[in-house]
């Protein structure tokens, strides 16, 4: 059993969750003792998610002369790495399609959280010291980036009503639903998504920094992943991609830009920075949505 916004769950039966074979493969894909014959066997049993892989390795984005045939090509053309974040995009989607919510628009949020979980594989890459984080912890900045809305989803699913009179507040004093959501309640979407991450069974590295994705200064762990999601979920509503119209405002990411290389370009770099990054976002989601679809 788990609480959620004050409400005690017997199951998941209605809430975006992953399923057990996405969790174990998760852990084996971080497991240094697994093999790729592993991996690729627990892939295979899910026909689906085999097929999206192969077809996602024989795209465009990581076009070779040579063709890959089945999933171990697949993971040994690609790496684990970016064989977890595929799978666990693939799995989110699905389990995306088979919720209905009152107020937020599911196509915009997928998006949002495909830009998000872009920007902060690409700003940890380019832009964070890798003193803030462990190589075996790359991944976990796109599936924070993914996952860290999933807070949201659970509140338009359990308190429909109280998140419409909240987004009204919000939209009525230009501020964030962050802040409405603690000024209004005692709970907040992202702790209440890190709580759910935590029952799943997902890492600390995904779940905590989901949990502080609108705090990242007060992050004590996992500080660089945390600051990383903070920005990128603002950069991904400020480049249009937003599920809730007041999650566009007032925010201010000054303390977790300092923790990254963003903060030594000039103000013309950074605009450059900036468009660039924007620019490979929609790239990206273009990309996303002819492979995966719309929600």
């Amino acid at each position: 059993m788990i609480e959620l916004y004050g409400k005690k769950l017997e199951n998941f039966d209605d809430l975006p969750v992953l399923s057990e074979t996405i969790i174990k493969l998760l852990a084996l894909l971080d497991d240094i003792n697994s093999t790729n014959k592993q991996i690729a066997r627990i892939i295979s049993l899910d026909v689906v998610l085999s097929a999206k892989i192969i077809s996602l390795a024989n795209s465009p984005l990581y076009a070779s002369n040579k063709p890959v045939n089945d999933v171990l090509q697949a993971i040994m053309k690609l790496g684990r790495a970016e064989i977890k974040n595929m799978a666990m995009t693939i799995k989110f989607s699905s389990a995306l399609k088979k919720i209905q919510l009152k107020n937020i628009n599911l196509d915009m949020f997928w998006k949002h959280s495909l830009a998000t979980a872009f920007l902060s594989n690409k700003l940890m890459k380019e832009y964070l010291d890798k003193k803030y984080y462990r190589a075996e912890q790359q991944s976990s900045f796109y599936i924070a980036g993914l996952l860290h809305d999933i807070g949201l989803l659970i509140f338009d699913i359990l308190d429909p009503d109280k998140l419409e009179e909240l987004e009204k507040i919000a939209e009525r004093i230009k501020n964030n639903i962050a802040e409405v959501e603690l000024n209004e309640t005692k709970y907040i979407h992202s702790k209440e998504g890190e709580k759910l991450l935590k029952e799943m069974g997902l890492p600390e590295s995904i779940s905590y920094p989901v949990g502080y994705h609108h705090n990242s200064v007060d992050s004590k762990d996992y500080e660089g992943i945390s600051a990383i999601v903070n920005i990128s979920d603002v950069f991904a509503s400020q480049f249009g991609y937003y599920p809730l119209q007041s999650v566009v405002y007032n925010h201010n990411i000054d303390e977790p830009i300092k923790l990254t290389s963003l903060s030594d370009l000039s103000d013309e770099d950074f605009k450059i920075a900036y468009d660039e990054l924007k620019s490979a976002t929609e790239m990206f989601i273009s990309f996303a949505g002819l492979m995966l679809g719309s929600q």
